[in-house]
């Protein structure tokens, strides 16, 4: 769930883009970017908390992927087209 989604602000296909991410981050590190014991801590973690950094050995390109696609700010997020438009999303 996007971070405008918790906040109950409208949503787009941005939102979309924030599940990539979030399953990206899950693939690379076997773990969630936001966790907590209760429904209302990962909110609270998706909306306010940074997610732990990727492995060292995780390629940058990939790393700035998922950075770019796990922006708190829809605004700034990219769209699909844009990720597409990346060289290792191209490849």
């Amino acid at each position: 769930m996007p971070p405008e989604v918790c906040l109950g602000k409208p949503y787009d296909h941005k939102a979309d883009v924030w599940a990539v991410g979030v399953i990206l981050y899950e693939l690379i590190t076997l773990k969630k970017p936001f966790e907590s014991e209760t429904i209302n801590g990962v909110l609270q973690q998706i909306v306010k908390a940074s997610f732990e950094p990727l492995p060292q050995n995780t390629p940058s390109d990939l790393k700035m992927l998922v950075v770019a696609l796990l922006c708190k700010d829809n605004l700034k997020r990219p769209s699909i087209f844009d990720v597409a438009a990346i060289p290792c999303v191209k490849k």
